[in-house]
């Protein structure tokens, strides 16, 4: 099958076999860090070879790797004197859609390692639009901008994100929510629920609505069938709407520019944030043992 990097290497490119000793690795390496538990690709490659060659382009005295830098660490590894390569003339910027386009095709990197990947060639290099790299390697313009809009989020949802505990898609919706610490709390309320895309996206409509308008309206938490399980889930659905509600306090506090005010403001979203935490032991413990949790009383003042 004839690919898009196919059709840049075909153009002015050689196979070859090429002593380790003469290779560099990239300088424009696309994952973040290291490269990660090599154990498995070690283990790969030394049960079959190298089954897929590494790109490179001459460079100075020897070759400086384009798409394969785990690859050849694997192989560095293994105590490799040669390895099979595929020799292309290429200029910077066509290295690196030729790096962009191997590892989009290979799945090899993870979101937010593509979108620093495509930010870099748009902006801090300045090589091309996001219509131009998204025809270079095969995906929509919206594939691209969505990809990008990741690079928004808080940290903390960011390493969410990396470590897998939040879907890329899910980490999608919480970019059009209009503040961090609401994408924070929307992070812990997704965390903690379980909710399917759909309901995510009601989520963030409803964190976003005007202040005094009604919000937990319309989501699905996954139930589970069999006796006692029904109260359980009225409990996590109990829960979601106060996080949600401490998602949008945490918004107003946002805002709130007189001290006396935002002390109290405080104070009640820690008596908020004690009720979740009770209703969630009262569902750890069960929901048929719940009489042997104390009453949580409401203040009157």
């Amino acid at each position: 099958m004839v690919t898009r990097l196919n059709e840049y290497l075909n153009a002015v490119s050689v196979f070859d076999r090429i002593e380790v000793g003469l290779l560099s690795f990239s300088r424009n390496q696309l994952r973040r860090g290291k490269d990660g538990d090599l154990s498995d690709l070690v283990a790969s490659i030394h049960e079959h070879g190298l089954l897929e060659p590494i790109i490179v382009r001459p460079k100075g005295k020897g070759f400086e790797v384009i798409a394969g830098n785990r690859r050849l660490r694997a192989c560095k590894l293994l105590r490799f004197r040669r390895v099979n390569c595929i020799v292309a003339d290429l200029n910077d910027a066509e290295a690196y859609e030729v790096s962009i386009i191997e590892n989009v095709q290979r799945s090899t990197l993870n979101p937010l390692e593509e979108a620093m990947a495509f930010k870099k060639y748009c902006d801090e290099y300045g090589w091309g639009s996001q219509t131009r790299l998204a025809k270079k390697v095969g995906k929509s313009q919206e594939y691209i901008s969505h990809r990008l809009k990741l690079l928004e989020l808080p940290e903390e949802v960011k390493e969410e994100l990396l470590s897998g505990r939040l879907n890329p898609t899910t980490a999608q919706e919480m970019v059009w929510l209009k503040s961090d610490s609401c994408r924070i709390a929307a992070m812990e309320i997704v965390k903690g629920s379980g909710l399917d895309t759909k309901s995510v996206r009601r989520l963030v409509r409803d964190l976003n609505l005007p202040d005094g308008q009604r919000v937990g309206v319309g989501f699905e938490i996954p139930r589970e069938d069999g006796e006692g399980r029904h109260g359980k889930s009225h409990l996590e659905e109990a829960v979601l709407i106060l996080r949600i509600s401490l998602a949008r306090l945490d918004w107003t506090l946002t805002r709130v520019q007189d001290p006396q005010l935002k002390s109290v403001l405080l104070a009640k979203r820690n008596e908020l944030n004690k009720i979740v935490d009770d209703l969630i032991q009262v569902k750890m413990i069960g929901v048929y043992q719940a009489r042997q949790i104390p009453v949580i009383a409401t203040r009157s003042d």
